[in-house]
């Protein structure tokens, strides 16, 4: 005798196995899903760089002209009449477009303590301020508004010698830095975010001299390897891996009695180094 049986089928067990995804990938698919909170903020920030990178190209192309040009070669048949007039007009057209250069004041930010750094963000219209009593405060570059303000942390006394921004195109945070050699990582500068937070804090040059006559501890980032290098009143110039959260390297640079004031870093893609 034949039993009857209703068939089974595994088309959705088949299915639901296949599109399983472990925790990097849904990290990943919820980026790329513009309707999730990360896919959203990261069609914000594509949309946003892409409009200041065609504004500079736009900026790029109209004062193109101001760069120094030689000299044509001139022969015994050129016409000195039309090559004059020609040559005024080009002078009228520059100094137009030198005109939009005169530097002149837009916005007046009111402060209630005297700033010691002041960054501006490349890509958001915001502008971060550490003043003299240790606190950072976060103002709208475009309409001089104050957006918030946060404690750093830093000892009575102390004061701010660098600032850096990490991950501009992105995810954007901030590093200060003070004379006691120590450095603190914040965030809360994207739209989605409304309060500050320390990320981390290390101190990024333990031998520091402390001496207020004198620079006190200099940054500079790295953004295509993720390190930040520190350097200031002290010997040493030490080489930090961020990601890692751990020292890389460092040298001696030999010199007793003088301080690193400023430091910048050419790089290729292979490889960088401070100068």
């Amino acid at each position: 005798r034949t039993e009857f049986k209703l068939p089974r089928s595994e088309f959705y067990e088949w299915k639901a196995k296949s599109f399983a995804c472990d925790s990097s990938d849904r990290n990943l698919f919820e980026e790329n899903d513009p309707l999730s909170p990360k896919g959203a903020l990261k069609s914000y920030f594509n949309a946003r760089n892409s409009a200041c990178f065609q504004q500079t190209g736009r900026l790029e192309a109209y004062y193109s002209g101001l760069a120094p040009v030689p000299k044509p070669h001139r022969t015994a048949y050129d016409d000195d009449f039309l090559e004059s007039e020609a040559s005024a007009q080009a002078e009228e057209k520059l100094a137009r477009k030198k005109n939009t250069l005169e530097m002149k004041e837009t916005k007046n930010f009111k402060l209630r303590q005297p700033s010691s750094q002041l960054l501006f963000h490349p890509y958001e219209d915001i502008l971060a301020v550490c003043d003299n009593s240790g606190t950072v405060s976060v103002w709208d570059s475009q309409s001089a508004a104050k957006i918030s303000e946060f404690s750093n942390g830093t000892p009575k006394g102390g004061r701010f010698t660098s600032s850096q921004w990490i991950n501009e195109g992105s995810n954007s945070l901030l590093v200060t830095g003070c004379d006691d050699g120590s450095v603190r990582v914040w965030n809360g500068f994207t739209p989605d975010q409304t309060q500050h937070s320390l990320v981390s804090a290390f101190f990024g040059l333990p031998n520091i001299l402390p001496d207020p006559a004198k620079s006190g501890l200099i940054l500079e980032w790295q953004q295509h390897n993720g390190h930040l290098v520190a350097a200031g009143n002290s010997r040493s110039i030490h080489c930090w891996d961020m990601a890692a959260e751990k020292s890389k390297c460092y040298f001696d640079t030999g010199i007793e009695e003088a301080c690193v004031t400023s430091m910048a870093s050419p790089w290729s893609m292979r490889d960088s180094a401070g100068a």
